[in-house]
């Protein structure tokens, strides 16, 4: 049984014509007639009574009708998820933060614009120390950690990628400063494993 027997089958059913069900489908009449055919004998079923008058499904034909339906509408909904996961619409992100940076100076207004346009991504937080974060970013168990610029020396080269998301002399000029307390370094870093 492959699908495109099956997309033959419920295109037939849904016209309960097989020229119309087959012009639906850019293929002859004939192949559509073959493929129904050879999905009855491998089912060992009747799908459709036929006569010169009229097509009409069996009560076998009818059942399969409402699972085959599911069964692509699965089979799409399965596909769609897995290109929204592959676009990173959807999944999941750990996020790793400092336990004492202060992030709640601009974590929240960050992941709310997050969640607002990628709704379909679950967001875990996890608070550690520097070697923490750093060991999760490295054994994948954190995707991507908030941390100061200073520890990126920690991190091997090669397999670490990072972003500056604020310095000092951003905090001065910036609209919305991020207040930093005397004695933290002057540049906070966002790192991730390549």
């Amino acid at each position: 049984m492959t699908i495109f027997q099956i997309q033959c089958f419920l295109s037939a059913a849904e016209t309960l014509n097989f020229t119309e069900a087959a012009s639906r489908m850019f293929i002859a009449q004939s192949s559509l007639s073959r493929n129904i055919s050879h999905l009855e004998s491998e089912l060992n079923l009747t799908l459709f009574v036929r006569t010169k008058k009229y097509v009409r499904l069996t009560p076998a034909g009818t059942v399969l009708y409402a699972e085959f339906s599911k069964l692509l509408q699965l089979g799409r909904t399965a596909v769609q998820k897995a290109k929204n996961a592959e676009l990173g619409e959807t999944g999941h992100l750990h996020l790793g933060v400092l336990e004492t940076q202060r992030s709640e100076n601009f974590l929240p207004d960050q992941l709310t614009r997050l969640r607002k346009n990628h709704p379909n991504v679950r967001i875990d937080i996890t608070s550690g120390t520097f070697r923490e974060l750093r060991e999760g970013v490295l054994n994948g168990d954190i995707d991507i950690a908030l941390t100061l610029s200073f520890d990126l020396e920690d991190y091997p080269a090669d397999d670490i990628v990072y972003q500056v998301f604020f310095s000092r002399s951003q905090n001065a000029s910036s609209p919305n400063p991020i207040r930093l307390p005397p004695g933290i370094p002057l540049t906070g870093t966002c790192c991730a494993r390549r």
